[in-house]
Protein backbone atom coordinates (compact mmCIF):
# COMPACT_ATOMS: atom_id res chain seq x y z
CA UNK A 1 0.00 0.00 0.00
CA UNK A 2 1.40 3.22 -1.05
CA UNK A 3 2.89 5.68 2.03
CA UNK A 4 2.32 8.98 0.74
CA UNK A 5 0.45 10.86 -2.28
CA UNK A 6 2.75 12.89 -3.61
CA UNK A 7 1.54 15.80 -6.43
CA UNK A 8 3.28 17.97 -8.42
CA UNK A 9 1.49 21.52 -8.73
CA UNK A 10 2.58 23.62 -11.64
CA UNK A 11 2.07 26.95 -11.81
CA UNK A 12 1.84 28.95 -15.11
CA UNK A 13 1.03 32.22 -15.80
CA UNK A 14 -2.66 32.54 -17.55
CA UNK A 15 -2.65 31.59 -21.36
CA UNK A 16 -5.01 29.89 -23.37
CA UNK A 17 -6.31 26.34 -23.14
CA UNK A 18 -4.99 24.97 -26.07
CA UNK A 19 -1.50 25.80 -24.72
CA UNK A 20 -2.24 24.62 -21.12
CA UNK A 21 -3.30 21.43 -22.54
CA UNK A 22 0.41 21.04 -24.13
CA UNK A 23 1.95 22.01 -21.37
CA UNK A 24 0.34 19.25 -19.30
CA UNK A 25 1.23 16.63 -21.65
CA UNK A 26 4.72 18.01 -22.16
CA UNK A 27 5.14 17.13 -17.98
CA UNK A 28 2.95 13.82 -18.05
CA UNK A 29 5.83 12.65 -20.60
CA UNK A 30 8.96 14.39 -18.95
CA UNK A 31 7.97 12.50 -15.59
CA UNK A 32 8.72 9.06 -17.35
CA UNK A 33 11.18 6.93 -15.09
CA UNK A 34 14.68 8.71 -15.90
CA UNK A 35 12.91 11.79 -17.70
CA UNK A 36 13.64 15.49 -16.82
CA UNK A 37 11.48 18.40 -16.91
CA UNK A 38 12.76 21.58 -18.04
CA UNK A 39 10.20 24.69 -17.69
CA UNK A 40 10.51 28.16 -18.65
CA UNK A 41 11.40 30.81 -15.91
CA UNK A 42 7.78 31.85 -15.45
CA UNK A 43 6.78 28.66 -14.83
CA UNK A 44 6.96 27.07 -10.98
CA UNK A 45 6.25 24.12 -9.50
CA UNK A 46 6.16 22.41 -5.88
CA UNK A 47 5.81 18.63 -5.08
CA UNK A 48 3.17 18.29 -2.21
CA UNK A 49 2.79 15.46 -0.14
CA UNK A 50 -0.57 14.73 1.31
CA UNK A 51 -1.09 12.18 4.35
CA UNK A 52 -1.50 8.47 4.01
CA UNK A 53 -5.45 8.16 4.38
CA UNK A 54 -4.95 5.88 7.89
CA UNK A 55 -6.42 2.49 6.82
CA UNK A 56 -9.18 3.90 4.46
CA UNK A 57 -9.01 2.81 1.19
CA UNK A 58 -10.85 5.02 -2.12
CA UNK A 59 -12.02 2.79 -4.60
CA UNK A 60 -14.50 3.69 -7.63
CA UNK A 61 -17.51 2.95 -7.02
CA UNK A 62 -18.79 -0.16 -7.28
CA UNK A 63 -15.21 -1.50 -7.87
CA UNK A 64 -14.15 -5.09 -6.04
CA UNK A 65 -11.46 -5.17 -3.95
CA UNK A 66 -9.03 -8.20 -4.11
CA UNK A 67 -9.28 -10.33 -0.76
CA UNK A 68 -5.42 -9.69 -0.21
CA UNK A 69 -5.89 -6.05 -0.29
CA UNK A 70 -8.57 -6.44 2.12
CA UNK A 71 -6.54 -8.67 4.20
CA UNK A 72 -3.40 -5.90 3.88
CA UNK A 73 -5.69 -3.12 4.93
CA UNK A 74 -7.32 -4.88 7.98
CA UNK A 75 -4.23 -5.85 9.65
CA UNK A 76 -3.02 -2.48 9.44
CA UNK A 77 -6.23 -0.17 10.34
CA UNK A 78 -7.08 -2.70 13.40
CA UNK A 79 -4.16 -1.18 15.67
CA UNK A 80 -5.19 2.57 15.04
CA UNK A 81 -9.49 2.56 14.29
CA UNK A 82 -11.08 1.60 17.36
CA UNK A 83 -14.36 1.80 17.11
CA UNK A 84 -14.94 1.82 12.97
CA UNK A 85 -18.38 2.62 13.29
CA UNK A 86 -19.54 6.23 13.85
CA UNK A 87 -21.35 7.42 16.42
CA UNK A 88 -25.33 7.14 16.49
CA UNK A 89 -25.36 11.25 16.48
CA UNK A 90 -23.75 11.30 13.05
CA UNK A 91 -25.51 8.10 11.53
CA UNK A 92 -29.17 10.20 12.44
CA UNK A 93 -27.41 13.35 10.91
CA UNK A 94 -26.39 11.59 7.75
CA UNK A 95 -30.14 10.42 7.49
CA UNK A 96 -31.31 13.59 7.92
CA UNK A 97 -29.24 15.39 5.29
CA UNK A 98 -30.14 12.62 2.98
CA UNK A 99 -34.22 12.99 3.80
CA UNK A 100 -33.70 16.95 2.76
CA UNK A 101 -31.74 15.91 -0.45
CA UNK A 102 -34.83 13.22 -1.48
CA UNK A 103 -37.94 16.25 -0.25
CA UNK A 104 -35.18 18.62 -2.44
CA UNK A 105 -35.51 16.59 -5.44
CA UNK A 106 -38.98 15.87 -4.96
CA UNK A 107 -39.76 19.23 -4.86
CA UNK A 108 -37.92 20.19 -7.75
CA UNK A 109 -39.63 17.21 -10.09
CA UNK A 110 -43.21 18.56 -8.94
CA UNK A 111 -42.70 22.34 -9.74
CA UNK A 112 -39.91 22.47 -12.14
CA UNK A 113 -36.48 23.69 -12.59
CA UNK A 114 -36.77 27.35 -11.92
CA UNK A 115 -38.55 26.77 -8.22
CA UNK A 116 -35.03 26.32 -6.59
CA UNK A 117 -34.59 30.27 -6.51
CA UNK A 118 -37.98 30.20 -4.53
CA UNK A 119 -36.50 27.62 -2.73
CA UNK A 120 -33.68 29.87 -1.86
CA UNK A 121 -35.18 32.80 -1.46
CA UNK A 122 -37.35 31.22 1.27
CA UNK A 123 -34.14 29.76 2.91
CA UNK A 124 -32.90 33.01 4.92
CA UNK A 125 -34.27 36.80 4.72
CA UNK A 126 -31.17 38.56 4.51
CA UNK A 127 -29.45 38.09 0.91
CA UNK A 128 -25.83 37.07 2.39
CA UNK A 129 -27.30 34.18 4.36
CA UNK A 130 -29.07 32.39 2.01
CA UNK A 131 -28.31 29.05 0.22
CA UNK A 132 -27.72 30.21 -3.31
CA UNK A 133 -29.90 28.22 -6.09
CA UNK A 134 -26.65 26.93 -7.53
CA UNK A 135 -25.89 25.17 -4.12
CA UNK A 136 -29.74 24.22 -4.48
CA UNK A 137 -28.95 22.69 -7.85
CA UNK A 138 -25.43 20.95 -7.05
CA UNK A 139 -27.72 19.59 -3.96
CA UNK A 140 -30.84 18.13 -6.48
CA UNK A 141 -27.53 16.91 -9.02
CA UNK A 142 -25.80 14.52 -6.21
CA UNK A 143 -23.10 17.25 -5.80
CA UNK A 144 -24.07 18.18 -2.38
CA UNK A 145 -20.84 20.96 -0.53
CA UNK A 146 -19.97 20.16 2.34
CA UNK A 147 -22.55 22.28 4.68
CA UNK A 148 -23.34 22.69 8.44
CA UNK A 149 -26.41 20.70 9.70
CA UNK A 150 -28.06 24.27 10.53
CA UNK A 151 -27.46 24.94 6.56
CA UNK A 152 -29.20 21.79 5.53
CA UNK A 153 -32.32 22.54 7.89
CA UNK A 154 -32.58 25.88 6.22
CA UNK A 155 -33.37 24.31 3.50
CA UNK A 156 -35.70 21.95 4.93
CA UNK A 157 -37.19 25.11 6.52
CA UNK A 158 -37.85 26.56 3.22
CA UNK A 159 -39.57 23.39 2.02
CA UNK A 160 -42.03 22.86 4.94
CA UNK A 161 -43.17 26.65 3.93
CA UNK A 162 -43.27 26.38 0.27
CA UNK A 163 -45.01 22.84 0.44
CA UNK A 164 -47.54 24.16 3.09
CA UNK A 165 -48.48 27.42 0.75
CA UNK A 166 -48.92 25.15 -2.29
CA UNK A 167 -51.41 22.76 -0.09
Amino acid sequence: MQTANNILLVRVPETKLENLRALRDFVLESLVPGGLLVLPEDVTLEVIELPTLGGVLVAARGQELLEAEQSDLTTGAEERITNPDPPAADQSEVAEKRAIVRRLKDYRSANGRGCLDKVSEKTAHRKEARISADTLRDIAGDCAPKMELSEWRKIARALDSLETASC
